[in-house]
């Protein structure tokens, strides 16, 4: 049994009912003539960020939000001791009348960094992964409800299995937590926009494992691309999307989510126009680090990766706690292209484990005039909701569109007290968590913005 909550449209407006089991918007209801105003479904301009970090802000949330999980929403099964324990269920939200969230439990290998990482096992693996009943039971409740005309849009890796189950399948995977690579956000929402645009019956079923934000990414930017290119008596699926993006995704979607939703309706608008030049990173300023060894400060390094590749990797440095400011010189420039993320980590005093001190990721083609691109403690995963990150930290990348010229006299000027260990064979340091990560599963590897192109 599938327990979840449906949003459906009454008097004008979509109202959350919770039910306990999924039933088909307007069944038995009838559709109330609309005499009120109509309601603007056009995001204020506080969710339209600046050009240099595009990110949506947090969203305050209502005290007792709607959760995507109605109550105790599991299945007992016995294991082979026969200990009863609870199996999680899936959860279905139709969040308009023809867009269906599903979030199935987490699967066995998502690729989500941990706070804390070991070189001895893979990041983030849990026993805790859907079963072929739970998928079957899926696909005979979605075909019992809308026949063959649903499109699933799988946003977690490729499952072989759902490609069994139902009769349209695209894949459209990245690792949970992360945002998706520019490209792959807009060929999602033209695959909505299409499906949903050739028939009247088509439904569309984003579909992901045990990430409310990687749902809230796909919904957040199709808002924008259907504000653009729909009709306006599709207004109050905007709005709907809009409410479910606000009432039950928005508090867990992480900085670098927020961003590429910001980078995305912004290259749709016209208001960001795509740099296409060369790009070079010359350094980055690490401003008010937190104090994490037990005697104060902090042993941090940096990894950078191209499309989840992994392209730089930085020495350990040893920052004392009355340090400031740590300058991370690369000479010469490190070229970049497309989606980039940097992950800085603080390496544990035993030397066999490293803690995730914040990530971030921002794309290229949104870099203007080469300016350094400055993103403070809220604009960091990770170190957003980390209280012993400093309120007034952040970090700096200094750019240019040449590799021998540094802009800025400033990246040479480490103090004296911070002390470099050259660790880059070190296991611990070696160690990338995004190997295992078929790139081949994300659709797309080339760097290319090929979305703005359509609106141009």
């Amino acid at each position: 049994m599938f327990r979840g909550s449906l949003c459906w449209r009454r008097s004008n407006s979509y109202r959350l009912a919770l039910a306990t089991s999924i039933r088909e918007p307007n069944s038995s209801e009838q559709v109330e003539p609309s005499c009120a105003e109509i309601v603007s479904c056009e995001l204020p301009a506080s969710y339209l960020p600046t050009v240099q970090h595009a990110m949506l802000p947090n969203v305050p949330s209502p005290a007792s939000p709607t959760p995507l999980t109605n109550g105790n929403n599991s299945t007992p099964r016995h294991t082979k001791c026969g200990v009863m324990e609870e199996q999680p269920e899936p959860d279905l939200t139709y969040v308009t009348e023809r867009i269906l969230a599903v979030l199935l439990p987490q699967h066995s290998h998502s690729y989500a960094t941990t706070r804390t990482e070991t070189n001895t096992t893979s990041p983030s693996i849990t026993n805790n992964s859907i079963s072929h009943r739970q998928m079957a039971e899926l696909a005979s409740m979605l075909r019992s409800k809308h026949g063959n005309n649903y499109l699933v849009l799988n946003l977690s890796g490729s499952q072989q299995e759902s490609e069994k189950l139902h009769p349209q399948v695209q894949e459209y995977a990245w690792p949970a937590q992360h945002a998706p690579p520019l490209d792959v956000l807009c060929s999602v929402c033209k695959a909505m926009d299409s499906w949903l645009h050739s028939d009247p019956k088509h439904i569309t079923v984003i579909q992901t494992k045990g990430s409310k934000g990687q749902l809230g990414v796909v919904i957040a930017a199709y808002m924008y691309y259907n504000s653009i290119c729909a009709c306006a008596d599709q207004a109050l699926d905007r709005y709907a999307m809009h409410r479910f993006y606000d009432d039950q995704v928005a508090a867990e979607s992480q900085p670098s989510q927020r961003r590429y939703v910001g980078y995305f309706s912004q290259l749709l608008s016209g208001r960001v126009k795509v740099n296409s030049q060369p790009l070079f990173l010359h350094g980055l300023l690490l401003h008010q680090l937190p104090s994490l060894s037990p005697a104060g400060g902090c042993r941090p390094f940096i990894k950078i990766y191209q499309a989840l590749q992994l392209i730089y990797t930085s020495e350990v440095f040893e920052v004392p706690p009355e340090m400031d400011l740590l300058c991370i010189n690369i000479v010469p420039g490190l070229p970049l292209k497309g989606d980039i993320m940097v992950v800085c980590y603080h390496m544990l005093e035993q030397g066999r484990k490293r803690e995730a001190v914040f990530r971030m990721q921002f794309h290229t083609c949104v870099v203007q005039n080469f300016s350094p691109l400055v993103l403070r403690k809220a604009e960091l995963d990770n170190a957003c909701t980390d209280a012993r990150f400093p309120d007034e930290g952040s970090l700096e990348l200094i750019f240019s569109p040449d590799p021998d010229t540094p802009p800025d006299t400033k990246l040479f000027g480490n103090n004296s007290g911070i002390r470099v260990n050259n660790r880059k064979s070190d296991p611990i340091v070696r160690w990338d968590s995004y190997l295992d990560f078929s790139t081949t599963e994300m659709q797309s590897t080339s760097g290319e913005c090929e979305c703005v192109c359509w609106f141009l």
